[in-house]
């Protein structure tokens, strides 16, 4: 390299080789031949050595040809992939091209960028539906969670009714069993003409002990309804105010995917760019 300029430019090719990331190279050639190259992996720079000349047809020679910088889409026949290639002719005192300074980039790491964000989008699009879908459904348990409570509620109205009525029978077994009573007394009275009061004053007795039974039995069926739906309405708050968390977890997460799913959209729009 007996060029004073192409020397200048070589000494900051160490500096241009942090910046060689995935897919990047940097190059110079004098008119002839390629003098200096760094380079990342999976680079156009794996298709050229330090020596080789350069094409007639390619980026550096247009260059030096037109005398100012050139930009070239290369198609996938010349490296094997699509590339974009920046060439700018340096110049030496009087105005004479000396050599060419570029920078090639593979596209193939952009594909690959692109078709992950693609994916990444298809993803997150899904995955925003399932959250919706998710929310949906928890918004529809709770509203049933909050029908049944309505239900428990009116079934503990109606076990207030049933106790009414269960203290009517008692009521009523009491004043049958006093009528009983008097009418055995009546009857004693009565001597021998009150016998057959006395049978019916013992049927009524017999029957204020049945109603008295059936009393008792529907106040333990009473007591279990009560308890059953004591643990059911307890069971269905719990579930209320868990289905509330979820419904509200889930419409969070659905409103943050939907902001994901923008960013991954842009992010999308920005690969397409690259």
């Amino acid at each position: 390299m007996n060029n004073a300029v192409l020397e200048t430019y070589a000494e900051f090719f160490p500096i241009l080789e942090q910046f060689c990331t995935r897919g990047i190279c940097f190059w110079m050639c004098d008119t002839e031949k390629f003098v200096c190259k760094v380079q990342g992996v999976d680079s156009p720079g794996d298709s050229f050595e330090i020596g080789d000349p350069i094409l007639s047809g390619g980026s550096a020679r247009k260059a030096i040809n037109e005398k100012k910088a050139v930009f070239v889409e290369l198609p996938k026949e010349v490296y094997g992939y699509e590339a974009n290639v920046i060439a700018v002719p340096l110049l030496n005192n009087d105005d004479e091209v000396v050599g060419v300074i570029g920078m090639s980039r593979s596209r193939a790491v952009q594909h690959e960028v692109n078709k992950s964000a693609q994916d990444l989008n298809l993803f997150i699009e899904n995955l925003a539906q399932a959250s919706e879908d998710v929310a949906a459904g928890a918004e529809e348990i709770l509203l049933h969670s909050r029908k049944n409570l309505d239900m428990n509620n009116q079934i503990q109205t109606i076990n207030v009714h049933i106790e009414k009525l269960l203290q009517d029978i008692r009521d009523i077994s009491q004043t049958i069993k006093l009528l009983g009573i008097n009418i055995t007394i009546e009857a004693a009275h009565a001597g021998e003409n009150g016998r057959g009061f006395q049978v019916i004053a013992k049927e009524i007795g017999n029957l204020s002990n049945n109603a008295a039974n059936i009393s008792v039995d529907i106040g333990k069926t009473l007591e279990t309804i009560k308890w059953a739906v004591q643990e059911m309405t307890v069971s269905n708050h719990k579930a209320i105010e868990a289905t509330e968390r979820e419904a509200a977890a889930s419409q969070e997460l659905s409103a943050s995917t939907r902001e994901v799913s923008l960013i991954s959209r842009q992010l999308l729009e920005i690969a397409k760019e690259l």
